[in-house]
Order: structure tokens, then sequence, then C-alpha cells
């Protein structure tokens, strides 16, 4: 049963057109991606030039800060870097016996998580620091390259990784619900609980090889970029594993490293097979498990390291997924106030998970039944009008509507998208950015309008105060009056906004314009870096999620043979899938950018609307009024979303698979994320 299943995997086409695209995906960022200042080349032939030449030590490293120095002077920054990197890793090589002598003073620096308090975790954690090094042998340390080793387990590639176990999740426990073969398995006594252990191991076996496959890949691309060094040295001899608490080699270290991760892996395929055995659908599935990234990510990002809450930080899979962090670094985590070794829990915990989540998984799989086309969340809201939805059956677009609807929950995924967009437009990008912006604004509010001889003399006559205000600023300095010059600064807090004023009005008059407008909100409102970039992706993944089962559906239930066996059947139908997709773009369109309009119309209202744009100091298109330009910058949106769309339509009709469409477009969107 075990090989049946995963012949399953190894016979899907798709599966191996999935593979390799998150192959290509892996392989391109880590040949293309350099967070560091300077190249890998440049990284390579340093550590080339000092190993094949011998040089001694001390002399390497004082050699490397001048030329540091002497290119910091010369603002050449990447050799810059790369000299000040290199010196890095020599020090900590020279360094590193009286690194571990010192490490009673050094264990407080080592200390992640604590609340310093008397016969607390602080103390406790640094009394087993100590402890623990004092009991180490010394190791050798030699001087090898590290950035190689430090790469090695991209959390990038782990994403990947996650996002290639979901599918063969999807191929395992929910295509066949989709087809309705999974009926025919569930007739014999005890034909689902076996079925599903024979799953879960293909789905482990699956994993495994898959994680082997790209961590495999990893490490030779990144023994061409950077180099790996001798794997017989030990692991302290790499910089960010200088802290490392186990007599290791670089190579013991990997692999250790290797089986904590496929243990973390195979965990987390667990999990995902009970959200495909949750969620029935390959749509359904997507979103839980997207929102679940969500979740991990905005633990990640939000809880602090001195939170009393750190735990869930450094358990959490985004963190987790960087394996050579667990065993590299020498870190303990407050459980119940005692200080208990990092792996230790991450074992446990992942353990535990994994228990859960097999239990949680055989029983719901043992109650699942085949997806009824009469579930989901919002049809009890249209139950009476499927009768006439039906009875219209020469309607091919209300038909079209309803199959969508139906089958591919777009009535839950736009109201979560909703929510979402409603979290991020009331966010802070449109507020204003400072105090003296919030001054800037103050000032703009009241000269609002037509430019008139009472406005001008008002900026005259505030210009005069402030300048007399800076005066006695300065005789207040000279004269070393603190309490005085406190209580002056509070009049020229207004100050730099009111600067701003006046280069608005000297503009204003240099291209003889005739009002005054503030563009604070209207150029956040259209800026694409003011947190619309943001709305843009957002608004890319609703028409993923949306629309792919425009196409992809009628493949997956075998609905496409009816279609072709009339003369004019796929036309007409292409064709009103078509209006029902510009029917979804626009709600999707009115989704994302809606609930931001209202928030600045609350905010700024639409003063000045009727105005030139060049009030707002946009030099481009000075005499088209402000109105235009806001319609203008919503076309240009609405049509991007019309081409992504028209790209996704054709790519989801191609490939057929609504799971194989929605993966490789999410990856496309996270990519694009990031880019921008």
């Amino acid at each position: 049963m075990i090989r049946n299943e995963i012949s399953k995997i190894v016979k899907s086409p798709y599966m191996w057109g999935v593979l390799l695209f998150c192959i290509l995906i892996n392989c391109g960022i880590l040949c293309f991606e350099n967070t560091e200042d300077f190249s890998s080349s440049q990284y390579k032939k340093v550590w080339q030039q000092f190993l094949s030449e011998e040089k001694n030590l001390q002399e390497e490293i004082a050699s490397s800060k001048d030329k540091a120095e002497k290119y910091k002077q010369n603002e050449m920054t990447d050799k810059e870097k790369l000299y000040v990197r290199f010196a890095k890793e020599l020090e900590a090589v020279s360094t590193y016996n009286d690194y571990r002598q010192r490490i009673q003073e050094n264990a407080k620096k080592i200390t992640l998580f604590s609340t310093f308090t008397e016969g607390g975790f602080a103390e406790k954690n640094i009394e087993k620091t100590a402890a623990h090094f004092k009991k180490m042998k010394m190791v050798k340390v030699d001087a090898e390259p590290s950035l190689g080793i430090e790469k090695m387990f991209s959390t990038v590639t782990g994403i990947v990784v996650l996002f290639f176990v979901l599918y063969l999740g999807y191929l395992l426990f929910v295509r066949e619900n989709e087809t309705g073969i999974a009926k025919l398995l569930y007739v014999t006594r005890f034909g689902k609980r076996k079925l599903f252990f024979a799953k879960l191991a293909a789905h482990i076996w699956g994993t495994a090889v898959a994680a082997l496959i790209f961590y495999g890949c990893n490490y030779v691309i990144l023994r061409e970029r950077y180099g790996v060094g001798d794997l017989s040295r030990s692991i302290q001899s790499v910089l960010a594993y200088r802290s490392c608490g186990s007599e290791l080699s670089v190579g013991q270290f990997l692999i250790l490293s290797m089986i904590i991760l496929i243990f973390i892996m195979t965990t987390l395929a667990i999990f995902i097979d009970c959200i495909c055995i949750l969620g029935k659908r390959a749509l359904i599935s997507i979103m839980i498990f997207f929102f679940c990234i969500i979740g991990c990510v905005l633990v990640y990002v939000q809880i602090p390291m001195n939170s009393n809450l750190n735990w869930l930080k450094y358990i959490d899979p985004a963190y987790c997924l960087n394996a050579g962090d667990i065993i590299g670094k020498y870190v303990n985590i407050n459980i119940l106030g005692e200080p208990v070794s990092y792996p230790v829990v991450v074992m446990a915990v992942y353990f535990l998970l994994l228990l859960i989540c097999m239990i949680c998984g055989m029983i719901g799989f043992s109650k699942m039944k085949e997806e009824s086309r009469k579930s989901g969340l919002f049809n009890f809201a249209f139950m009476k009008n499927e009768k006439r939805f039906l009875k219209g059956h020469d309607s091919l677009f209300r038909y079209e509507l309803y199959k969508v609807r139906k089958g591919g929950r777009v009535g839950m995924i736009l109201f979560l998208f909703l929510i979402v967009s409603c979290f991020l437009s009331y966010q802070s990008h449109l507020i204003f950015d400072d105090e003296d912006e919030y001054y800037y604004y103050t000032y703009m509010k009241q000269l609002e309008g037509e430019k008139t001889i009472e406005k001008t003399n008002f900026i005259q006559r505030e210009n005069k105060r402030f300048q007399s205000l800076k005066k006695k600023q300065q005789k207040f300095m000279e004269e070393d009056k603190v309490e005085d010059l406190m209580i002056l600064s509070e009049d020229l807090r207004p100050v730099h906004g009111f600067e701003k004023v006046v280069e608005r009005n000297n503009y204003i008059n240099k291209y003889n314009l005739h009002a005054y407008v503030y563009e604070g909100g209207y150029v956040k409102l259209m800026d694409f870096s003011k947190g619309n970039g943001i709305l843009m992706i957002l608004g890319l993944l609703l028409l993923t999620f949306s629309l792919c089962s425009v196409f992809t559906q009628d493949y997956e239930t075998g609905q496409k043979m009816l279609l072709q066996a009339t003369l004019l059947g796929r036309k007409k139908m292409a064709h009103k899938k078509i209006l029902v997709s510009v029917f979804i773009i626009i709600i999707s369109f009115g989704i994302i950018y809606l609930p931001q309009f209202i928030t600045f119309y609350r905010l700024y209202g639409l003063v000045g609307i009727t105005e030139p744009v060049g009030c707002m100091g946009i030099q481009s298109g000075m005499e088209m009024p402000i109105w235009l330009w806001l319609v203008l910058g919503y076309v240009i949106r609405l049509i991007i979303m019309l081409a992504y769309s028209g790209f996704f339509l054709f790519i989801s009709n191609k490939i057929k698979s609504a799971f194989v469409t929605l993966t490789v477009m999410s990856i496309v969107i996270i990519i694009i994320f990031f880019v921008i």
C-alpha cells in the first residue's frame, strides 16, 4: 500500500514539473541573492590567496584592517566591507582560546532570553553556560571560509521546500477526494486507517527526498560561490557558529542539522496533511496554509527576544527552518524559569506536535467524506436563489458565476481578503510621518484654497515671528539660559513644518499657480512606496485565489469533455468565463482599494480636488486636475490587475490544475514582494 502511494507521487507529471520549478526558484535565488555588499567571487578570491600563500594570521588581520580603512577613505564600499568581513573571520579564529577562557564574562552576552531578577532565569542561564563550556574540551579552530556554511540552511530554501511538501499533501489527500476516487478506497473495514498511514509514510518519504535534493543543491552552489573549506575542521571555526557548545566537525554539523531539519519538515508535512484533510479542496487547503504562514511570520517579527513569550519565537517554523542555528549556537530557553537547551526544546515541541497532528489527522481522515457540492460558508445565503440560478440554464454567465461561487469558494475568499485589506488600510502609512509633517498639514489647512493677499501676509508674519524666535534662541544659547531655551523650544517646534510652507509658497509664485493644496494625503494615496506596494501584492494574491477555479474547475470535474462535444460550446463558455473573471476583478479592485480611499477621505477629505496637480508640487502634468490625476492612477492599477489576470487565466488554462497554478503563481508573487 505504501509503495502504491509512493508511485502516485513518482508517476505524477505535475509533481516533476513543480519539483523542477521549485528547484529553479531556489537555485536562482541562491545564485543571484547577495545580502553582503561584496560579491561572492571577491570573497572566494581573498580566501584562496590567503590559503595558497600561507600567510601569518596576525599579519593578515592587521593588513586586512588597513585595507578596509583605506577603501573606506576612498569610498569603495564593496572592498571595505569585504576586508572587514575577512578580518572578522580571521580574528575570530585568532582569539577563540581567549574567548573560551573569558566565557564567564561572555555568558551574559550569549544570554538571549533574560529577565534579570535574582535567582531567576538570567542568573541560572549564566551559571549553566559557564559550567557547560568549562566541561567542554578546548577545540582546534582553523582559518577557512565561513559564508558558504552560514548560508547552507537558507530560510528561503525551507519555504520553497514547504510549498513542494504542500503539493505532495495535495496529491495524497486532496486530489482523490476532488475526483471522487476516494469513495472506492473507503469500502474496506480498516481501509481508511491503513490508507492514512500509507499516505503518511509516502508523504514523509517525499519530504525527506525533497529536503535532500534542495539542500544538496544548496551545498553545490555555495561551495562554488563562496567555498566551504575543510569539512573536518571544528564547527567553531565558522564565524556565525563560534558559540557552538558541541564538539563537532563541520561535516558532522551539516549531517546533524540535516537530520533535525528533516524531522522538523516531517512534522510540518503531517501538519500540512491535517490542513488538507480539513480543507478537502485545493483552494481551501492553500488558503489555510497561506494564513498559517502569515501567523508564523507575525510571531517571528512581533515577539521581541526579551519577551516572556520569546520561546514561541524560537520554536516558530520561520526561525527553525534555519536548522544551522539550532545546533550551531549555544542558546538556553526559559521554560518555567529554568534554562533548557534549545535543541532539546525544539525536538520535544516538534515531536509533541507530530503526535498531535498524527492523531488529529487519523481521526479527521477516518471521518472524512467525499467533498459535497452543498458545503460552503456562504452557500446558505444563496440557497433560496439556487433554483433560479439553475433554472436559467440558458444564461451561461449566471451558470459560470454559480460554478465559481460554489466550487471556487469565491465568496469566502473575497470576505477574508476584505478583512485583510481593511486592516492594512487602517495602518499608519496614511497618517503623518512625523511631527514636522503634522505642523505642515496644520498650516496648509489654514491656507487651503485660492491664494489671497491675506494668506500671503499671514506667511510673512509667521516668517518674521520665527526669525525673531531664532534670534532669541541664539541669544539664550550665548547666555546659557537653559530654562528660557526649553520654554522657547516649544514655540519653535512648528518651524520645520513652516519652512515647508515657505517652500511651497515660493513654488506657487514661481509657476504662477493660484491655490494652496496639501499634497501629503494625495501623494500617499498614489505613491507606490507608501504602503501601496503591499496592497498591490495583496490584490494579486486575491486574484490568484479567486480566479484559479474559472478554467481549472472544468478540467478537474471532467466537465471540459462535455463542452468539447458541442459545436460552439468551448467558444461561448470561454467568452462567459472571461466576463465572470472581469466581474471578479472589478469586485477585487474595490475590496483592495476602497477601504484605503475611505481611510484617506476620513483623514484628509477631498480638499482642492478640482485644483491643478501643480498646486501639490508635482511638475508632470501641472495643468491636470487632481481628480483626473487620481482617476488615472486607479485606472493604471486596474490595468495592472487586468493584465495579471489575463496572464494568470492563460497559465491556469494551460496547466489545468488549480493546485499547481496556485503554487506556481504564489511563489512568483512572493518573489515579486521581496524584489520590490
